[in-house]
């Protein structure tokens, strides 16, 4: 059995054609854009600590200044938009190309718009 194939503690990654470890390992991201993709895609739990949690590593990476050398050439984001259109959450794919762009501030911000919109 391959290690995609399975999951400890639910299945709310291993339900996707196109698994967020894979999309991360396939563009490279470093760990807290992994983190970012792993916590904006995940379908488990509460939902406003995930979202938290974004705000977070976005937080932290500004303190360790990450930046990417991703270049977004048309195979990436084509990448991306399959990759996107898995999830029903209009808001994952502009922070999904944010986060490979390093844009913290952007993604701090939709993210806080989003647990606002949790709470009414």
């Amino acid at each position: 059995m391959k290690a995609t194939e399975k999951q400890v503690g639910g299945n709310h990654y291993k339900k996707y054609s196109y698994q967020p470890i894979e999309f991360i390992c396939d563009m490279n991201l470093n760990f807290i854009q992994g983190n970012i993709i792993k916590y904006i895609t995940r379908d488990k739990g509460n939902r406003e600590e995930d979202l938290q949690k974004i705000v977070h590593y976005c937080e932290l990476a500004q303190e360790f200044d990450v930046k990417s050398d991703l270049l977004v050439t048309a195979s990436v984001k084509s990448d991306i938009e399959e990759f996107a259109s898995l999830f029903d959450d209009i808001h994952i794919s502009p922070i999904i190309y944010s986060t490979l762009r390093c844009h913290w501030d952007w993604i701090t911000d939709r993210v806080t718009y989003m647990i606002k919109n949790l709470k009414s």
